[in-house]
């Protein structure tokens, strides 16, 4: 009898799902299937693609509606979810006086990086042209380069799912080149990849989705 080989594919969901603000709704009965490969959400300005991002990294709670991943809610297990997602944001914060070496440890240490990984971050940073900022405090970095360490970090664990909100903002063309390649790369391994990406600059990519928010 021939060898079976069973092909899982990975599935990010989002059933009737609404958010609001005091006096606002962003989100109303959205319910969409990412899957594996490039996701992009379109969509104006305060049409709700930040606020979908967050909530599929566990960090929004939704109004009404869940989000599922393989068919599991994620907030039954939202601790295990979180160490396969990264998250890039669009506006970047953390403490101001860590340097750039020292995000990235800890990172790599709240995701349960190993050694090797994290000196693979830190090439990956090399590689976006910001290693000369390493022992620079993050509230000395320029927007591009907290933008280089952020997705740098957000590569760390190799997640299952990659969640970029605007990951172009502030970066040169070379940074941009290589974060793409990175991006198409995990999306042909099986990374489930979502971009608010308001300025199309993935318009020459291989699409999985492209879900619209109006």
């Amino acid at each position: 009898m021939p060898d079976c080989e069973f092909v899982v594919t990975a599935k990010l969901a989002v059933i009737d799902l609404s958010v609001a603000y005091p006096g606002r709704s962003v989100i109303s009965g959205l319910s969409y299937n990412f899957t594996e490969g490039v996701n992009i959400v379109v969509g104006p300005n305060g049409s709700g693609k930040t606020s979908l991002l967050h909530v599929l990294a566990g960090i929004l709670q939704p109004e009404r509606g869940r989000v599922e991943f393989n068919g599991d809610r994620v907030a039954d297990r939202l601790c295990e979810y979180k160490l396969r997602v990264g998250f890039v944001p669009d506006k970047l914060a953390f403490y101001e006086f860590v340097t750039g070496a020292q995000f990235l440890g800890f990172v790599a240490k709240a995701k349960h990086v190993s050694v090797r990984g994290l000196k693979d971050g830190m090439a990956f940073v090399d590689c976006l042209g910001g290693s000369p900022h390493l022992s620079t405090p993050l509230g000395a970095m320029s927007v591009g380069t907290l933008k280089k360490f952020f997705i740098a970090a957000a590569l760390l664990a190799s997640p299952k799912i990659l969640l970029l909100d605007e990951p172009f903002n502030g970066l040169d063309q070379t940074a941009r080149e290589a974060c793409i390649e990175v991006f198409e790369r995990l999306a042909t391994e099986g990374t489930i990849c979502v971009v608010a990406d308001h300025h199309r600059q993935l318009a020459g990519v291989e699409l999985a989705l492209s879900v619209e928010i109006s």
